[in-house]
């Protein structure tokens, strides 16, 4: 497997929300790494550590 499988995967999975209708785009599914990442203001393919999950816990409220 490389990176492009990797990151195929990912985005697979973090659009499985918006394709059931839960949400418009991924980063709005409160449970998901494109929401880490975008309220982290991460780029696609950064490394999620430990403590960028804490910021998307205590903004979960405003997910809508």
């Amino acid at each position: 497997r490389d990176v492009e499988e990797m990151e195929r995967i990912i985005l697979y999975i973090e659009a499985n929300p918006v394709k059931a209708g839960l949400v418009d785009s991924p980063e709005k599914w409160v449970f998901s790494s494109a929401a880490v990442r975008h309220r982290a203001k991460l780029d696609f393919g950064c490394p999620l550590l430990k403590e960028h999950w804490p910021r998307m816990e205590r903004s979960a409220g405003k997910v809508g």
